[in-house]
């Protein structure tokens, strides 16, 4: 996503609202909270936040950029072979 919690929300609002297979966001905790709080007091359902894949990523246990790179392609191809999360 972006450097700061503003920018997440832009994007992600800016994503919510396109058609859409996969949309992850990468953060902490309270990040996530905070942008999703901001979303739903905007008039973003549950249901669509929902869809969201947070935290991004296949939990492999990743510690170095390069691994976490990898679980995300990994949830990514997950996703596209039809085994994401159900809509």
């Amino acid at each position: 996503m972006t450097r700061g919690h503003r920018g997440d929300y832009e994007v992600l609002k800016q994503s919510l609202a396109q058609k859409h297979e996969y949309i992850g966001m990468i953060g902490s905790k309270k990040k996530i909270a905070e942008t999703f709080k901001k979303l739903q007091e905007n008039g973003f359902s549950n249901e669509e936040l929902d869809a969201v894949y947070t935290p991004i990523g296949i939990e492999i246990h990743a510690d170095t950029p390069e691994e976490i790179a990898i679980s995300i392609a990994a949830e990514m191809i997950m996703v596209r072979a039809g085994h994401g999360k159900k809509k």
